[in-house]
């Protein structure tokens, strides 16, 4: 089996799955991941602790897309400096329908008050045209694998959302 990356398979602008599982560090935190594609190759992936005691799911997934949001600025403003187009918004795709519902409207639930202040950055991003969130599976979500580990058939289920046969 020959699996690679393929340069330029497709001509989608800047992309980025994120995820979050709660509550799963001995210490009760969550672990956060994205992943970032540029013309469906893989230019950024991060998963790691989240530096708080997320109070539940949804807040595990509203914190982590802070650290994307920016992530994606500094990635646009790489792209600027290289010359290349970059048309906004940028795609952002979750498996969390709660975590969409608070960033794009004005509707917050009262367990994720706390989290407006610090994170505010987000919907403002959102508002702004920078980015757009998009609801996805949780099995379309290649940001999944990295914040679990995974069985077998699901890894390999990840395995062939992003690599291609490159005979």
């Amino acid at each position: 089996m020959n699996l690679g990356i393929l340069l330029g398979k497709d001509q989608t602008g800047l992309t980025g799955y994120v995820d979050a599982s709660y509550h799963n560090c001995e210490d009760g935190k969550s672990t956060e991941a994205f992943v970032m594609y540029y013309a469906g190759c893989l230019v950024r992936w991060s998963s790691r602790k989240e530096d708080l005691v997320a109070k539940s799911s949804t807040s595990a997934e509203y914190v982590v897309f802070d650290v994307v949001v920016r992530e994606t600025m500094w990635l646009l403003k790489i792209l600027q400096q290289m010359g290349v187009e970059q048309r906004l918004p940028v795609i952002l795709l979750t498996d969390s329908d709660n975590a969409h519902t608070i960033m794009t409207t004005d509707n917050y639930a009262k367990g994720t008050k706390w989290l407006e202040a610090r994170y505010h950055f987000v919907r403002q991003a959102v508002r702004q045209g920078i980015v757009r969130l998009e609801v996805i599976s949780s099995a379309e979500n290649v940001a999944d694998a990295l914040t679990k580990p995974l069985g077998r058939e699901l890894f390999e289920q990840m395995i062939f959302l992003h690599l291609d046969n490159i005979n």
